[in-house]
């Protein structure tokens, strides 16, 4: 693999709600991204207006870092596993709050695609020696 690599995770969301309808969070489930080894690094990114209010990979909450206006990064390469559950809860949600996993016993809904108000989300793969890691700006 070589050059930056950008894989979209927009599509094949879950919502899953508890208590009001404002009380909502999305997971989406993946695979590890082929082609990964030692030399690589892999980023959590997501573009949205106003940055999540939580965001948990694998049980990991990632302390997003700010990238420039409306771009949050996050390296998650140590954190990735063969299956990958992500949770992002949106702001203005309480979803989430006061607890550490969103149980199974909350409602699902089909699964659909990320809402343009939550953001975009992607991984990002770079390849040390080869690929610059972006820097704000």
């Amino acid at each position: 693999m070589s050059g930056v690599h950008r894989i979209s995770l927009n599509a094949v969301w879950e919502r899953i709600t508890q208590g009001e309808a404002t009380d909502a969070c999305w997971r989406r489930r993946f695979g590890n991204p082929s082609g990964i080894g030692p030399r690589h690094q892999v980023s959590f990114l997501i573009e949205s207006n106003r940055v999540p209010r939580r965001v948990v990979l694998n049980n990991f909450d990632l302390s997003l870092l700010s990238c420039g206006p409306g771009v949050w990064r996050q390296d998650v390469t140590l954190f990735l596993r063969e299956r990958n559950e992500l949770m992002v809860v949106p702001s203005g949600s309480n979803m989430g709050e006061n607890q550490g996993t969103v149980q199974e016993k909350f409602k699902k809904q089909s699964r659909q695609d990320l809402p343009a108000e939550v953001g975009r989300i992607f991984l990002e793969i770079y390849e040390f020696g080869k690929d610059c890691f972006p820097l704000p700006g």
